[in-house]
């Protein structure tokens, strides 16, 4: 009995160890993952602004990207390229980043926030037509641990694994009891 329970507790020792090391101490990817902020559509008439919102901490990476289409009520499509520019402020309401004259579409930005707290994105139709506007805000995560949910899988199965072991040393320790008690009759 006693070699089982060691067996047992090697082999979940051995899986809390590999589990620590996939959870907390494996190498890192810097390839981007994103998780969605806030998203916007907006139908813009000439000239009007509309204004997306988001509250995020500092040192934080977002990515902003915006398109836009035509929206036209006679069938036809317009001749021209729909237009729009973009503001982005901090939550002090300094500008910090100014697109101007975007034909269509705005790419992925990065940007790096400097102050926590509320941010404000101002989007303004600048084309004679109305446009619908769709933006988009994202927070990258880009240091991730592929192994960590294979480490807290390996961590939870360990658990009854040790109870396991404890309990072959129990018996044990109860079968030598029972065997003094019947030696000594």
């Amino acid at each position: 009995m006693r070699i089982r329970s060691a067996i047992t507790l090697t082999i979940a020792f051995s899986l809390i160890l590999s589990g620590v090391y996939f959870a907390w101490l494996s190498p890192l990817n810097e390839y981007p993952n994103y998780q969605e902020i806030t998203r916007l559509s907006n139908l813009l008439k000439p000239g009007e602004t509309s204004q997306l919102t988001f509250d995020v901490e500092s040192g934080k990476k977002i990515s902003y990207n915006s398109d836009s289409s035509y929206q036209n009520y006679n069938g036809t499509a317009p001749s021209t390229i729909p237009t729009f520019s973009v503001k982005v402020y901090d939550p002090n309401g300094e500008v910090i980043r100014v697109y101007e004259k975007i034909a269509y579409n705005l790419s992925q930005q990065t940007i790096t926030v400097k102050n926590s707290g509320l941010h404000k994105i101002e989007i303004t139709n600048l084309d004679n037509n109305a446009i619908l506007v769709s933006s988009t805000v994202q927070e990258i995560k880009s240091l991730t641990r592929p192994l960590e949910p294979i480490g807290h899988w390996f961590i939870f199965m360990a658990l009854p694994i040790i109870g396991l072991g404890i309990w072959f040393a129990i018996v044990k320790i109860e079968m030598k009891s029972v065997d003094s008690v019947m030696n000594k009759k």
